[in-house]
């Protein structure tokens, strides 16, 4: 391998590795200081909004959870397999950063639907009579105009 390939692949993990960590720092932040459907304005259109939602995004529940869990563990293997192969084949560094966003997200996705829905239920202080239902996934920002997000 390359010095060039070799500094793309840092790179990769950099960028993932730094995107797992903000995530899962915003997600502790926003659980412990926020309540449930709380907003903060950033400016007139970006928001930070806490909600929960049980499935994939905005609560959609179309396959059992154990199966949303298997297909991101497959999904990561693949986006990983392919920023490799990508690195491997001289790809712009660009389109690395992005590939690697992408598996960030991915990797947070099975992070939060592992650890999050199921260790950290009561991490803002609810008691267990008391506790929000049960979620898959956190969102801690909204990027959408005000209008929106206040469905």
């Amino acid at each position: 391998m390359t010095n060039n390939k070799k500094w793309q692949a840092a790179i990769a993990i950099i960028v993932v590795l730094a995107i797992i960590v903000i995530d899962q720092i915003i997600k502790i932040e926003v659980k412990t200081s926020m309540t449930l459907h709380e907003s903060i304005r950033i400016t007139d259109w970006f928001y930070i909004l806490y909600i929960e939602n049980n499935g994939m995004a905005w609560g959609m529940s179309i396959m059992p959870k154990i199966m949303l869990s298997l297909f991101r563990f497959v999904a990561i293997f693949v986006i990983g397999w392919y920023i490799a192969r990508q690195i491997l084949r001289g790809a712009r560094v660009i389109y690395i950063v992005l590939l690697s966003m992408l598996l960030a997200g991915a990797a947070g996705n099975l992070i939060d639907c592992m650890f999050w829905s199921i260790g950290c239920g009561n991490l803002a202080g609810y008691s267990p009579h008391t506790a929000p239902p049960r979620s898959a996934s956190i969102w801690a920002t909204a990027l959408l105009p005000a209008p929106v997000t206040l469905w």
